[in-house]
């Protein structure tokens, strides 16, 4: 078993439950820039977040570009180079989540609450993080693109959240 951190192995970080054989054989082998990626991001962003929010239930991690597209994600989604995870506080609502993401110093790229659960994507290794706040709720653009809000904790769409 490969420990990435206290909270993190890699087979966690690579999980999925999905059965489809080639997207399990794909998961089981992230490249290695994926891999250092995954390790910068537990590092960095998904330990502090757990220490912020407390326990986390993991929803994703990273996704090969079969796994992605098996999901319908972003062509260019962050998970696909293991720089964004998705999950659920199990001890707070997801709306305490995201002020307590407002109020901290965390590195994180983009925080988007979304289908029940929080996206945070770390930046790249050489970037400065951008810190945006968003929500989704499942609204697309003629182009089918995900519509995202920023983030306002006071919006009425938020209730099932808090």
């Amino acid at each position: 078993m490969i420990i990435i951190t206290p909270n993190l192995t890699m087979a966690q970080a690579c999980a999925t439950q999905h059965r489809e054989e080639d997207i399990l054989e794909e998961q089981r082998y992230p490249p290695e820039n994926v891999r250092l990626n995954l390790k910068f991001t537990a590092f960095t962003l998904y330990e502090p977040f757990i220490g912020l929010v407390g326990p986390i239930q993991l929803n994703s991690f990273w996704r090969g570009p079969r796994l992605n597209g098996h999901l319908h994600g972003a062509a260019h989604s962050a998970h696909l180079v293991g720089l964004a995870f998705d999950s659920l506080p199990t001890r707070i609502k997801l709306v305490q989540a995201m002020k307590l993401l407002a109020l901290s110093q965390l590195p994180f790229q983009h925080a988007l609450l979304e289908w029940g659960w929080l996206h945070l994507q770390a930046p790249e290794r050489d970037k400065r993080p951008a810190r945006l706040m968003n929500m989704s709720f499942g609204e697309r653009d003629s182009k089918g693109s995900i519509i995202c809000h920023a983030f306002n904790a006071e919006d009425p769409r938020l209730v099932r959240y808090t």
